[in-house]
This record gives C-alpha cells, sequence and structure tokens, in this order.
C-alpha cells in the first residue's frame, strides 16, 4: 500500500476533462466507423462494379431515360455509371465528416492545457483513431488568417 496521496485531477481522470470528453465522445464513434467500416465496404462495392464494367462492356442493350426506352447503351458503360456514383458518393460523404474530425480535446476545462502533460492533447488525438485531427482553436486561427487575407486591399 503507498502512502502518496492521490490527486483526482493528476491520477485519476490524468487532466481529461468532462468539457474536453463529453463533446468528443458522440463524435469519435461515427467518424471511426466512417473510415474503418464504410470506406473498405465502397471500394471494395466500386471495384467489383468497376470489374464488371469491363465484363459486361460487350453487351449492348436498350437504354432507358423517363421509363421509356432510349439509344443502345454498353452494359459495361452502365455498370461504370454506378462505380462513378459509389466513389462520388465516398467524395460527398468525406466532406460532410470533416466536422466531426474537430475534438475539442485540450487536457483542461478551459482547453488551455494548464496542469496536463505537455504531450497529452496530441497523445489523446493519436489514440483516438490514428488520424492528425486539428484542434478547434488551431483550424479557427487558420480560418481567420485565411479571411483577413481575403479582406485585405491591394492597390
Amino acid at each position: 500500500m503507498s502512502t502518496k496521496p492521490i490527486h483526482p485531477n493528476d491520477h485519476v481522470n490524468m487532466g481529461q476533462s468532462s468539457n474536453d470528453i463529453i463533446p468528443t465522445t458522440p463524435t469519435s464513434p461515427p467518424l471511426l466507423a466512417i473510415h474503418r467500416d464504410l470506406k473498405p465496404a465502397l471500394d471494395q462495392l466500386a471495384t467489383s462494379l468497376e470489374k464488371k464494367a469491363k465484363e459486361f462492356d460487350g453487351i449492348v442493350k436498350l437504354g432507358r431515360t423517363h421509363l421509356m426506352d432510349a439509344v443502345p447503351v454498353r452494359m459495361g458503360q452502365e455498370f461504370g455509371g454506378y462505380a462513378m456514383q459509389v466513389r462520388k458518393g465516398w467524395e460527398q460523404i468525406e466532406r460532410a465528416s470533416k466536422g466531426l474530425e474537430e475534438m475539442a480535446i485540450g487536457g483542461t476545462a478551459t482547453g488551455t492545457g494548464i496542469n496536463s502533460h505537455p504531450e497529452f492533447r496530441e497523445a489523446r488525438l493519436r489514440a483516438a483513431g490514428g488520424r492528425s485531427w486539428a484542434s478547434r482553436s488551431a483550424r479557427r486561427a487558420d480560418i481567420l488568417r485565411r479571411r483577413a487575407a481575403a479582406t485585405t486591399w491591394r492597390w
């Protein structure tokens, strides 16, 4: 049994604050699922459709538009279109999920990092999935810099 005192911030929650963890928790699982599960599944689907597009390229069929027969189309073209839709859909999901990448991790209630290990924030971000996520303050500073540059008058 140790006689050293246990400090609630330093030894129990190790600098993590509910102001950090609670806003971060709901965004982490969907982001991880998107990249760990959905991305590989969509890649596999698109690759399969591209393979079928090549396989079916010699087959000519009637195209359909508004439930009516249209000009002939190769079945390979049709499956190539399906594959492209899957790839474009992934691009939209990736853009839409960017907001989930912002994590409110600063190591203390005010996000200053006071009383936390100097590498706490970066270590926590790496542990959250290995992605290089930008903090809100860094992203906000970058947005303000770009706005300032865009509104600077040049004569």
